[in-house]
C-alpha cells in the first residue's frame, strides 16, 4: 500500500485526504489553483516583511482572500501551517 501511494504521489495524483491550500483536483490530479497561489504569495511576502501570523491572517481578511472552504475568516494557525508546508 505504501509503495502504491508513493507511486501515485510521484505522478501528482490525489491519494485521499484533503486537498492542500494552493492546489485543486482536476481529473484526479493535483494542480495549482491560481487564486490560492496568489494568497500564498501574499502570505510569503508578508512573512518576509516581518509580519506575524495574526497580522497576516488579518491582512488576508482585509485583502479579500478566501479560505479553502470559501470563507473570509483566516486563523493565524492556518496561515502558519500553510507557510510551513510551502517553505
Amino acid at each position: 500500500v505504501r509503495a502504491a501511494l508513493a507511486h501515485k504521489r510521484s505522478k501528482g495524483e490525489a491519494c485521499g485526504g484533503h486537498v492542500p491550500y494552493g492546489m485543486r483536483l482536476s481529473n484526479g490530479l493535483l494542480v495549482e489553483d491560481a487564486t490560492e497561489q496568489r494568497a500564498i504569495a501574499f502570505m510569503l511576502e508578508q512573512r518576509t516583511a516581518g509580519q506575524g501570523y495574526h497580522s497576516i491572517a488579518s491582512r488576508l481578511r482585509v485583502a479579500g482572500h478566501l479560505t479553502k472552504t470559501g470563507g473570509t475568516w483566516w486563523d493565524a494557525k492556518t496561515v502558519s501551517r500553510i507557510l510551513e508546508r510551502v517553505s
